[in-house]
């Protein structure tokens, strides 16, 4: 292998493990961040609404609960779902066709309070969900993660682009500090050879005799 390929190698090397070490943490923070502003945000949503559904559920009025729900579900792409159990039951939902029993019975509190979950397709989902009042009731709002996930991608994709670019310049320096390098060691070296050639001559050329003892060993002389 010839010194500019070796040069080059080891600073595209370094040069790459910089990117890396740089735009790696983005890359995992951006999206849990904005999981987590997002759950976040439903947590203290949930807890807002949890008081109206209340109210009405006091007169029965499933057809006003299952209307509040629907403004929930549709003010944000990332809510796929809410609805209202009571005593294990669904009360009123937003599903099309009924609540899955998979998301039924889940001791609720007076906090609000996530788990997540997948459905029989391998979608993952944040369940945000609370007790209503101090009755067997319970509020449920749910997130999708892969629609989360979709927000951030515009985001990701311009952090890779900026990684790759970047990449492809450090390709770009690694090759000009290769050559540089090389071509400075080559200038060098026959800087090098003409001052030996030089010393070589007038060694060669003295009219008296001059030798190089090494360890008490002659190693050289001239004629």
């Amino acid at each position: 292998m010839s010194l500019r390929t070796k040069i080059f190698i080891q600073s595209l090397v370094l040069s790459v493990s910089m990117i890396a070490l740089i735009l790696g943490p983005p890359m995992i923070y951006v999206p849990r961040s904005h999981h987590r502003r997002i759950v976040m945000q439903y947590l203290n949503e949930v807890d807002i609404q949890v008081s109206e559904v209340q109210r009405l559920m006091l007169w029965d009025d499933r057809v006003a609960v299952t209307r509040l729900l629907k403004t929930v579900t549709e003010a944000d792409d990332c809510v796929v779902y809410a609805f209202v159990e009571r005593e294990n039951l669904p009360y009123a939902w937003t599903f099309p066709g009924g609540v899955p029993r998979m998301l039924l019975g889940r001791p609720a509190s007076p906090s609000p309070e996530e788990w997540r979950f997948k459905d029989e397709n391998g979608a993952s989902f944040q369940d945000i969900f609370i007790q209503v009042d101090n009755t067997e009731a319970a509020l449920h709002i749910g997130l999708s993660i892969d629609e989360m996930d979709t927000d951030v991608t515009p985001l990701l994709v311009q952090i890779t682009t900026f990684g790759a670019v970047t990449i492809l310049l450090a390709i770009l320096l690694s090759l000009l500090l290769a050559r540089w390098t090389t071509r400075e060691v080559s200038r060098a070296t026959v800087t090098l050879r003409e001052s030996e050639a030089s010393l070589w001559s007038v060694f060669r050329a003295a009219p008296t005799g001059i030798g190089v003892i090494i360890d008490r060993v002659l190693k050289q002389a001239n004629e």
